[in-house]
């Protein structure tokens, strides 16, 4: 969604919840509008509302971990992720959120375990493949991390981050060629993703 699509959702959202104040799904949504327009405390405050209407939303809790680690209040963070893997075991999105937690906070090993949950449960969801590799390189497991990155890019030939992240550890290893092709990709598929081109 680009700007307007998320500012015309947050209009209909805000409808909603006048119509119904307990309509828990329109905080969730208004909240994820939010935390997309980058507003993690207009985020939060719609989260905390949804889960003291239903605290038995694995969503709820893992979409406030998400504006929690946006306002770096990462063992906030990581306690409603936790809390939305214990409603629901099978939440993979909520693994991976937690090993960015864990990751934020320097715990790389906590933060492997939860990414390698969220592709256990998942196989193919490329975001957990491409932030379990930027950790396996801060970790110098350089063969591991590019294992990791070259199938998120497989599974996703379109993944900035992936590509991004891959450029890194290439890097790392003082393969400058592999580095510059990979962060000139990245930028390809979006000339707005500015973090490319000042690696």
């Amino acid at each position: 969604m680009n700007l307007g699509d998320l500012e015309s959702a947050v209009s209909e959202f805000s409808n909603a919840v006048l119509n119904d104040a307990t309509y828990v799904d329109a905080y969730i949504d208004r909240g994820s509008c939010y935390t997309n327009l980058g507003k993690p405390q207009l985020a939060l405050a719609d989260f905390n509302r949804a889960i003291a209407i239903n605290p038995k939303l694995s969503r709820a809790f893992n979409n406030r971990g998400i504006a929690h680690a946006m306002l770096e209040a990462f063992e906030a963070a990581i306690d409603d992720h936790s809390q939305a893997i214990a409603l629901n075991p099978q939440n993979y999105l909520a693994y991976n959120n937690r090993g960015m937690a864990y990751y934020k906070l320097g715990d790389l090993d906590a933060a492997i375990s939860s990414c390698t949950r969220a592709i256990e449960i998942n196989p193919y969801y490329v975001a957990a493949y491409s932030n379990r590799g930027n950790v396996f390189s801060d970790q110098d497991k350089f063969d591991a991390a590019l294992k990791d990155l070259d199938f998120a890019i497989e599974l996703d030939p379109n993944s900035i981050g992936a590509y991004n992240n891959r450029g890194l550890v290439h890097s790392k290893m003082v393969n400058l060629e592999a580095a510059i092709a990979d962060f000139t990709k990245a930028i390809e598929i979006d000339p707005q993703i500015y973090i490319s081109y000042y690696n």
